[in-house]
């Protein structure tokens, strides 16, 4: 069974919602940079070679860098298209899901790309393993394997009954570290970890997580903290620091705050510190994120 803790601190999750103020309209522009963001983001995590200006390149002209690998390209196009699934189908369920991993694991039928580790033949893409062992790197986990009494499918459904009953940001968290736990699929369970965080942000109205911030050495050692002990602290503040950075990313920064020498960083770090601890922000930048009245410190 798969409980809902260990997981985000509530007061912290409930803080991520709260610096948002100045988010921007969530329209076709914002949904294009988004879609840029998020497949550059997850595909880095992934361990894709494509640039910010390759992933662009190719969403948004269709050129493809002919240099870099073409497992690389389908990793980028394959993200755009769950993306975009994502945004049009914000319902938080299995087939929803599974719908996104069937886009995220897309061979596209290139011989090419044959054995891929991070692409299915079309029998595995959106389907929950049965017999499929799976194998992760850099953690001496080993996934839960019970073979031909559909436990993978169940866990699935387990999973997503429980992150309905959690607030948005809880959900996000729970789904990242869960989905990618259980090892449902025989291959793309952290892609689609990632997308599914962003089920119950959106639905909420809330910024969605790009991962375009997330540091890879950060998520890959709390990810294994998790897999192997059950620690849920270090893959949080990867978390809430990568969150708070698409926040920033996301926001309509007025012109006089850029006009001071705006470091998104900085701010970035002064809204983590307000979620860890909850103490007043002092910077009058930081204040301008806060969605309320908020005491100063």
């Amino acid at each position: 069974m798969l409980l809902p803790s260990p997981n985000i601190d509530p007061g912290r999750a409930l803080r991520c919602t709260q610096v948002q103020a100045l988010a921007n309209t969530m329209d076709r522009k914002y949904l294009a940079e988004f879609i840029i963001d998020f497949s550059w983001g997850s595909s880095v995590l992934e361990g894709s070679s494509y640039s910010a200006l390759d992933t662009a390149a190719l969403i948004q002209y269709g050129q493809q860098n002919k240099s870099k690998p073409t497992e690389d390209a389908l990793l980028a196009l394959n993200h755009k298209r769950a993306g975009e699934h994502l945004w049009a189908h914000r319902e938080l369920s299995v087939e929803n899901l599974r719908a996104m991993h069937a886009l995220l694991t897309d061979d596209h039928g290139l011989p090419e790309v044959g054995g891929s580790d991070h692409l299915l033949p079309p029998e595995q893409r959106g389907k929950p393993r049965d017999f499929e062992e799976v194998s992760l790197m850099n953690s001496a986990y080993i996934p839960p394997f019970r073979p031909g009494t559909g436990h993978a499918a169940a866990l699935l459904d387990e999973i997503i009954s429980t992150a309905s009953g959690l607030a948005p940001v809880e959900a996000a968290l729970y789904l990242m570290t869960r989905i990618a736990y259980a090892q449902s699929f025989a291959n793309g369970n952290k892609r689609s970890s990632r997308i599914a965080a962003n089920l119950p942000l959106l639905a909420a109205g809330l910024i969605p997580f790009s991962f375009v911030d997330v540091d890879k050495a950060d998520y890959t050692r709390g990810m294994a903290a998790f897999y192997e002990l059950g620690s849920i602290h270090t893959i949080e503040q990867t978390f809430i620091r990568g969150y708070a950075k698409s926040i920033v990313r996301s926001s309509n920064n007025p012109p006089a705050m850029r006009s001071r020498g705006f470091d998104p960083d900085q701010i970035a770090d002064l809204l983590v510190a307000f979620i860890n601890t909850g103490k007043p922000l002092a910077d009058a930048r930081a204040r301008a994120f806060f969605k309320g009245s908020l005491p100063r410190g």
